[in-house]
């Protein structure tokens, strides 16, 4: 190629690069002025939008003061009366905004169109929560409890003679928000004249000291039987259930390798068991008993024809505790005319 054609070739070049300059000059004028124009008309609408709030603000000072002067404050309408003559059992008001008080919708209970509801509380004394039962708009029944809750409530026959609503007893099941084992409390209320009586709850079997806490559980028990690997499950005016426990225990030891075994208390227990011979244990001593916390689920049902509530719990051997978990006990209950409990039945499911 001759130097005249890369001349030429280098001058078109340049001609094509001053073009496009010129081009990119226009354009950027041009978006200039429209960036321009768009800014002027929003400080415009800026300045209607500022009048408007102001105006606005303004109208809203004056309405506050009207109100200040002329209606109830705050405090009037989530307190109510400061007088001293208030009936306690007056149904509390609720803020949704207060995050220490909640309102639990239990539905309507009783079927005749009004809500019923849970209202809990904390206790800034003691940190605990209160929960109040509102019944047919009225307050029926407050305890506490440690923990925050849920619920669930329903009417049910409990005594087995009764086809009317009003006479059916009222089950409150409770959910305490636990984040280890599992944990159901029950609450059975009974109505008695124009008020609602507690009826007996399965912790008010075990006896509690001021150090110790109630035990939300049947005094379920278990001893060994006639070796080691037999498991007596026993529960007061039941008969006893016979567990053999010898698969249990070798599925356990078939768990640990060979570096943990030499290391694992509950792989020692069991091979303890499985062998025949104990220094720790013999036939009738108290080897296992209910899972730490009480009774895990409750259900309804029909035991020979009657209503009961069916309370079922862990059972795990006094060593491993919850490590050792051998199965589950169901009891069957209903109450009698007086309100205490009446155990109909007992049932054990292995987990193995």
């Amino acid at each position: 190629m001759n130097k005249l054609v890369i001349h030429d070739n280098v001058i078109e070049k340049q001609r094509t690069t001053t073009r496009n300059v010129r081009k990119a000059f226009l354009l950027n004028v041009l978006l200039l002025t429209l960036t321009c124009i768009l800014l002027s008309g929003c400080k415009k609408n800026n300045t209607s939008g500022n009048d408007a709030a102001n105006d606005a603000n303004s109208n809203t000072s004056q309405q506050t003061e009207i109100d200040e002067n002329d209606g109830p404050n705050d405090s009037d309408v989530l307190t109510g009366s400061q007088d001293e003559n208030i009936d306690d059992t007056e149904i509390p008001k609720i803020r949704e905004e207060d995050n220490e008080t909640k309102h639990l919708e239990l539905g309507d209970i009783d079927g005749n169109g009004i809500n019923d509801y849970i209202v809990e509380e904390r206790n800034e004394e003691n940190g605990f929560w209160k929960w109040t039962v509102i019944f047919n708009g009225e307050n029926i029944f407050s305890s506490e409890h440690e923990l925050f809750c849920d619920f669930e409530a329903c009417l049910v026959d409990l005594e087995g003679n009764s086809e009317k609503e009003a006479d059916k007893e009222m089950l409150i099941t409770i959910y305490p928000h636990v984040n280890s084992l599992p944990l159901v409390e029950i609450n059975v209320l009974k109505q008695v004249g124009d008020t609602w009586k507690l009826l007996e709850n399965p912790s008010d079997f075990h006896p509690i000291s001021d150090e110790d806490y109630s035990i939300n559980a049947f005094p379920v028990k278990g001893y060994v039987g006639k070796d080691l690997t037999t498991l007596n499950i026993t529960l007061e005016g039941l008969d006893t259930i016979i567990v053999d426990t010898k698969d249990h225990y070798e599925n356990l030891v078939s768990m640990y390798d060979e570096e943990e075994m030499e290391k694992d208390y509950l792989y020692e227990y069991a091979k303890e068991l499985l062998s025949g011979q104990s220094e720790q244990y013999k036939t009738g001593d108290l080897i296992a008993t209910t899972s730490l916390w009480g009774i895990w689920n409750t259900r309804i049902e029909e035991y020979e024809g009657v209503n009961c509530i069916v309370a079922t719990h862990g059972i795990e051997s006094l060593v491993g505790e919850k490590y050792d978990s051998i199965g589950c006990v169901d009891v069957y209950f209903n109450y009698d005319e007086d309100g205490m409990i009446q155990v109909l039945n007992m049932s054990f499911i292995a987990f193995d």
